[in-house]
């Protein structure tokens, strides 16, 4: 690729230092003027909370309950990157958020005390997933995972939650995307290991700032923007 190559949004160009092999490759963003080699851990997991509440501040439905149908996948993985993805998802919803929405069966007729019973249990909210983000719907009687539902109504800015008939559930995308929220928080009060450098960041470049792509001097990739004491 010569110098006057395009590459996505990036100029490309040759650049050898003294101190690194010759010959890194490195993408240029409009203003940059010099190479960047630094590889920094990013807030990933803040700044999905931070888009989730944002899409629910902004009434985007859809994309918030995308994501809140996400981040168990995300969280689970990083919890137990050993595990298959349905069990991984399963045991980090029914940690973190089935505690959040539960109910006692009634006793009345039989004097038996029974444990109290999740309105939607890991299993179900896989399915839910699953069906959601696979086919765009609600239906969950060809989800062989489910548990206990079979469909799932949702509503917004109802007030009205966690509400099952039958087989059949209804939840309000506003709350469920909170309790979300919360099981997340709760998750990284534990402070778990965080693969900084296998997650996505979307670098975002704004007026007056320099962004750079390439390979640093172990020829590993990188995309950042530049730091104000890197001139």
């Amino acid at each position: 690729m010569t110098s006057s190559a395009r590459w996505g949004p990036f100029f490309s160009k040759e650049t050898s230092t003294g101190c690194h092999p010759e010959n890194i490759k490195l993408f240029y963003g409009p203003q940059l003027s010099k190479p960047l080699i630094t590889i920094f851990k990013w807030e990933f997991v803040d700044n999905l909370i931070s888009a989730l509440e944002d899409a629910l501040q902004k009434e985007a439905w859809y994309a918030a309950f995308s994501l809140m149908l996400t981040l168990p996948d995300i969280c689970g993985k990083i919890e137990h990157p050993d595990l298959g993805s349905k069990r991984r998802y399963v045991e980090w919803f029914d940690k973190y958020v089935a505690p959040k929405h539960v109910y006692t069966p009634s006793t009345r007729h039989t004097g038996i005390i029974l444990v109290p019973i999740p309105f939607l249990s890991g299993n179900d909210c896989y399915a839910l997933r699953c069906a959601f983000l696979h086919s765009g719907t609600a239906d969950l009687s060809g989800e062989r995972v489910r548990e206990v539902l079979s469909r799932v109504f949702v509503s917004a800015n109802s007030g009205l939650h966690m509400n099952r008939v039958n087989n059949i559930l209804q939840i309000d995308v506003g709350l469920f995307g909170k309790e979300i929220i919360e099981g997340v928080r709760e998750w990284l009060e534990g402070k778990p290991t965080i693969p900084y450098e296998r997650l996505l960041e979307i670098i975002v470049q704004e007026d007056g700032e320099d962004v750079a792509f390439g390979l640093d001097w172990q020829g590993r990739p990188f995309l950042r923007k530049r730091l104000p004491d890197e001139g």
